[in-house]
């Protein structure tokens, strides 16, 4: 049953579970501003909602989770503070998915880029198709990982290879996200829906009660401090000629020429 259509932000309730669905498959779902704030608006309604007990977040289109962000948005951010704002919203938005008192299930189809692989590994687990292609390739348009990548990549496949994925912007398949712990499963696209609900079905069978305690004790071991260094240095990248030179090349389907 379709409860919200907002342009770029589907969702749908059936029982206790919600799916948002990021609704830009001409942008590869990537994101600008206006949809982080649909979606961060709506997990925060969907956090009141006891009613709701698990939420599933996916991709239309079949070609992309979230290709990251777009780049045409972020090239036209003129200002310190717009760049500020930006990253506020988007570190805010992995925040509140990580910190909700749901079960989160990224349901991974396709490209899961920058911000979009930094949305689904803020997520509890992440299933992914055997097709879908994992990175952080901010470095090759002249800034970093900005809403959490730097931390969570670390918490999950350790600091030698998230260096590796974060220096080089190389992406990984499906199979090496799994040997290396950045997803739970890896199964066939027809398999992913089924996969999630099992794993939904098997939560749920459980205390919800003991589930959300769970879930908030397991966050209370990560630190804070390495996201505000994220922050400023995402800020001092986005001021950098780099960063001009690495977002045109980009769009002009060109090599950068950085200094």
């Amino acid at each position: 049953m379709a409860l919200m259509d907002e342009e770029n932000i589907l969702m749908s309730k059936t029982g206790s579970k919600v799916v948002i669905t990021v609704n830009r498959p001409g942008k590869l779902n990537a994101f600008d501003k206006p949809t982080i704030d649909k979606m961060s608006l709506l997990l925060n309604e969907l956090g009141k909602d006891d009613s709701v007990r698990s939420i599933v977040i996916s991709g239309a289109g079949g070609k992309a989770f979230c290709a990251g962000t777009d780049i045409n948005y972020l090239n036209g951010l003129k200002s310190k503070q717009e760049a500020e704002t930006f990253i506020d919203s988007v570190q805010g938005l992995g925040f509140l998915i990580e910190s909700i008192d749901k079960v989160v299930i990224a349901a991974i189809d396709g490209y899961c880029f920058g911000l979009g692989n930094e949305i689904a590994m803020a997520c509890d687990i992440r299933v992914a198709t055997s097709t879908s292609l994992f990175g952080q390739p901010e470095i090759k348009i002249g800034v970093i990982p900005g809403a959490g990548g730097t931390q969570r990549l670390t918490q999950l496949i350790g600091v030698s290879k998230s260096k590796e994925l974060i220096f080089t912007g190389e992406s990984i398949g499906a199979d090496e996200a799994l040997r290396l712990g950045l997803v739970n499963y890896v199964v066939g696209k027809a398999e992913l829906e089924s996969k999630v609900d099992e794993l939904i079905g098997k939560i749920s069978a459980n205390s919800f009660n003991s589930v959300k305690a769970s879930k908030r004790v397991v966050n209370e071991s990560f630190h804070p401090t390495g996201y505000k260094i994220e922050k400023q240095l995402f800020v001092e990248c986005f001021e950098h000629p780099d960063r001009k030179e690495g977002m045109d090349a980009f769009l002009q389907k060109r090599k950068p020429n950085f200094k």
